[in-house]
């Protein structure tokens, strides 16, 4: 039991520290970026941004919108972190956000709307 309550607690922990780090930090650029079936990195990472706030629109709604790594490999589209049309997911870290491929995964066209922090 207090293994459960120690890893939850630091889960919280790092949740909110990323929303504090969020809410403090300023908003150091903007893009939007199409994704296809090609995997891409995040081309425009502003200087000094640690972390990212992403969404995927897609025009057609399917069950995963497009797919995410965050280790540098290409991702495809049967394999990667699932990213959702319309849901909002973030990277963290320098590292990280150097390292993000993107690939669309379902029908449509897809368009990706960063916000860098």
């Amino acid at each position: 039991m207090t293994k459960v309550k120690e890893e939850n607690s630091d889960s919280i922990k790092r949740n909110t520290e990323k929303i504090y780090r969020h809410i403090l930090g300023d908003c150091l650029g903007y893009e939007q970026l199409s994704v296809d079936g090609i995997a891409r990195n995040l081309p425009n990472i502003p200087g000094g941004a640690v972390f990212a706030m992403i969404s995927i629109e897609s025009t057609i709604t399917a069950a995963v919108a497009a797919r995410y790594r965050e280790d540098g490999t290409d991702p495809t589209d049967t394999a990667g972190m699932p990213a959702y049309d319309k849901v909002v997911f973030s990277v963290d870290g320098k590292g990280n956000l150097s390292k993000v491929k993107l690939i669309q995964a379902g029908a449509g066209t897809h368009v990706a709307n960063i916000q860098y922090y």
